[in-house]
């Protein structure tokens, strides 16, 4: 382990070992198995050549622990030998073990290395998986079904945690020669999920649906978007909204200007279901939205953002108090960095100043002045609104020092 901690810096006192980490791997005492295991991993990775000697030899530790009657009381061990075969490759020889204590763990309610099993299996390619299965008759899906059945939220996750690492194709029918692992009232408990309370296990049921036609995700949004109910209060309302971007960010993907669209037409119908209400911020979707965009990719990011702020340039396009907060927050951030020009985005701003409520006059003001600071010359039409803006409004947005044109001009 002092040697792994030094090839960090020179990868040569790893390649010096190579034959005393095998050695070690067949050790007669867990502790420096163990260690070898987790020093192995590194080694494969950089020197490739000791790949096929490591592999071998971890595999042999897998089929012989499991031959020896496992106890409970080895599965530290036994997890850190699934683990280095992530990285140095399972043989087929070994396979057949990997499905022996999917089945086993199953039934001991043994769930770390049950999970642990699943990922390992998520490493291998669909054809290599169909062979044993065929043989076998059984999917490795079918060892994990009385999940479904519970109602403990960490039976649900742990079974779609499993779902997730398995390739649809095995399991969900969608080949005439692999039949269906499912019965028809399970896929209709996994479907019941999309409204279970707990978030992560909503995401996980969405992924996985989608994987195997992402019409039925399709399907389930354009239902739950056209029965928006009426008269919600805030809280609910919030409740619903975030339920349905969590269904965008899996139509989306990596295509920030479909998110942005797909955001849109979201708040545009939601907006439409308070009709006669005075409009809210909705304050988690804006939450949601902003952070799903900043943790994504640069391409994704500025995609986003720039479709977002197209939209409030132009004018016939309906933005109601929402999308009012997450635009004018995308346009600071990003200001300088989108193809459209500084001047054009202060001009969008001021003039949907008027149609907004304060909380999100506040909020674009503040983003004016980041604007702001990128332009040569603040359009005269600008300066005009917001001080047209300070006569008419409440004593907070009147004793803002932004709307000040000089503080805004020489921003």
């Amino acid at each position: 382990m002092a040697v792994r901690a030094l090839s960090r810096h020179d990868q040569e006192f790893l390649r010096r070992i190579t034959g005393k980490i095998i050695k070690r791997l067949k050790d007669s005492h867990s502790a420096v198995v163990g260690a070898a295991l987790i020093v192995s991993v590194d080694l494969v990775e950089i020197q490739d050549s000791a790949r096929n000697e490591v592999q071998i030899t971890v595999n042999e530790i897998l089929r012989s622990m499991w031959s020896r009657n496992y106890e409970k009381s080895n599965q530290r061990l036994l997890l850190k030998v699934l683990r280095a075969l992530h990285t140095v490759g399972v043989s087929k020889e070994s396979l057949g073990v990997v499905f022996e204590i999917d089945r086993s763990t199953s039934t001991s309610h043994d769930h770390v290395l049950l999970r642990e099993t699943f990922l390992l299996l998520s490493n291998l390619t669909t054809d290599i998986l169909i062979s044993p299965q065929t043989s076998s008759r059984l999917s490795p899906v079918h060892d994990i079904r009385p999940l479904l059945t519970s109602r403990d939220p960490n039976d649900q996750h742990l079974f779609l945690s499993c779902l997730e690492c398995v390739d649809p194709i095995l399991w969900a029918g969608t080949r005439p020669d692999i039949p269906a692992v499912l019965e028809e009232w399970e896929v209709e408990r996994v479907m019941q999920l999309l409204d279970s309370s707990d978030n992560l296990i909503r995401r996980k049921t969405l992924r996985i649906l989608d994987r195997i036609d992402s019409n039925i995700v399709a399907s389930y949004y354009a239902h739950s978007l056209q029965t928006i109910p009426s008269g919600l209060n805030i809280r609910d309302k919030n409740e619903y909204v975030t339920r349905l971007l969590e269904v965008l960010e899996i139509q989306a993907g990596e295509d920030g200007e479909l998110y942005a669209r797909l955001v849109k037409d979201l708040f545009g119908k939601s907006d439409a279901a308070l009709l006669g209400e005075d409009p809210f911020v909705l304050e988690n979707a804006v939450e949601m939205v902003l952070l799903h965009i900043r943790n994504a990719g640069t391409s994704f990011r500025i995609g986003c953002a720039t479709a977002m702020v197209t939209f409030m340039a132009e004018l016939e396009t309906h933005l109601g108090p929402t999308l009012m907060v997450i635009i004018p927050a995308l346009a600071s951030e990003y200001s300088g960095r989108l193809s459209i020009q500084p001047k054009v985005v202060l001009r969008g701003l001021a003039n949907r100043l008027s149609f907004c409520p304060p909380a999100v006059q506040d909020a674009s003001l503040l983003a004016m002045l980041r604007i702001g600071a990128d332009c040569d010359e603040v359009p005269l039409e600008v300066t005009t609104t917001v001080t047209e803006l300070g006569q008419f409004s409440r004593r907070h947005i009147r004793r803002a020092d932004f709307l000040d044109p000089s503080a805004v001009t020489s921003s």
